[in-house]
């Protein structure tokens, strides 16, 4: 028996390897995506003997994860290997990052971490010593610039939450990492001028990715209000 299993439907057989899962069924039977064993059960149980379509399985609701609550702003810092991970990929520009900063409610922490960071060190360049009213006079104008960008992406047919948007712009503030060569001479206003330069496409990118606004007129609009800041 043992060596017709490839030819029957033990663990795989018809199926493929047996490492491969499969539900064997007719061509007008639709299967919708499941977890578990338990969700492919009750579809085949569903089916027995029954004409129809395919009840799609139950699933509890997801609790809601608030983004301002305090316990999920410390959680999120605690994550550092993941937040240091998007930092890095935010200075590139990759929409993937941007879309899974978005979606990610324990990265709101480590975005305004980020983001005050990055206004100390453009503070320190600019004041040449460290001045806390300009710190905290500049990250407030920043706060207050993120909810006009959110409006403005909201305006333009936007789907992404406040949240989202504060997000995506205070890890696009990761560029800023550079700040830290504008003490040295030569290289230092290069430095800084790249760092504005990325974080001003990454604040666009972020931004039309987490509001999934496609490139063209709406894109475009979202650009041209951008290039003032």
């Amino acid at each position: 028996m043992a060596a017709l299993e490839e030819l029957i439907g033990n663990h795989g057989g018809l199926g493929g390897e047996q490492t491969d899962a499969f539900i064997f069924h007719p061509d007008d039977m639709e299967v919708p995506q499941t977890r578990n064993t338990q969700e492919v059960m009750a579809i085949l149980k569903s089916r027995v003997g029954l004409p129809g379509e395919t009840p799609k399985p139950e699933r509890p609701a997801e609790a809601a994860v608030n983004s301002w609550a305090p316990a999920t702003l410390g959680k999120g810092l605690t994550y550092v290997g993941k937040w240091v991970d998007f930092a890095v990929h935010a200075i590139t520009l990759n929409r993937d990052a941007y879309r899974a900063i978005a979606r990610d409610a324990y990265m709101t922490g480590p975005a305004l971490l980020i983001s005050f960071l990055a206004h100390i060190l453009i503070s320190l360049n600019d004041q040449e010593q460290f001045d806390v009213v300009n710190i905290l006079v500049r990250y407030g104008v920043w706060f207050v610039s993120i909810l006009f960008l959110f409006l403005a992406a909201r305006v333009l047919r936007g789907k992404a939450d406040f949240p989202s948007t504060l997000r995506v712009a205070g890890f696009a503030q990761s560029a800023h990492i550079l700040e830290l060569l504008g003490f040295i001479p030569v290289i230092g206003p290069i430095a800084r001028f790249m760092a504005l330069i990325l974080a001003l496409f990454g604040i666009w990118i972020g931004t039309t990715t987490a509001h999934e606004l496609r490139a063209g007129a709406r894109s475009y609009c979202l650009w041209s209000m951008l290039r003032p800041w």
